[in-house]
């Protein structure tokens, strides 16, 4: 289960890394206006511009006052939605060259006991059944 749920997060990681660096290409593109939110005379600007994500708060729209000003970099964000993918792409290449080299050792897949000699068709360790070796 824990294993399927990192996997889950991993995709929508995936899914806002790729949305993030079509944001990138495009805020280099073109000054864009994302979101115009209005709280009373106050609110909120959210604009792409120059790689990077602005978001401004303004305290009166009529005298453009503003109040909160953060620029986050475009590649900053791509870098971040980046790391659980690439922690998931990680894991499968460690676990599958660990299968690999038991395979090719005679070890239990599942536990990594040598099953050098045994014939009785299971793992002495783990219990796990062993299909027999044809020559």
């Amino acid at each position: 289960m824990t294993r399927r749920l990192f996997t889950i997060f991993c995709g929508l990681s995936l899914l806002l890394c790729v949305a993030s660096l079509v944001l990138w290409v495009r805020a280099w593109m073109a000054n864009d206006l994302i979101l115009k939110a209005h709280i009373g005379n106050n609110g909120y600007l959210l604009t792409l511009r120059q790689g990077r994500i602005e978001l401004t708060g303004i305290w009166d729209f009529a005298d453009s006052a503003s109040w909160l000003n953060w620029n986050i970099p475009c590649w900053l964000v791509l870098l971040l939605t980046a790391v659980l993918p690439v922690l998931l792409f990680i894991s499968v290449v460690r676990r599958r060259s660990i299968l690999s080299a038991r395979m090719k050792n005679g070890s239990c897949l599942k536990c990594g006991y040598s099953l050098t000699g045994n014939v009785s068709g299971t793992c002495p360790e783990c219990g796990m059944e062993i299909a027999a070796k044809t020559p």
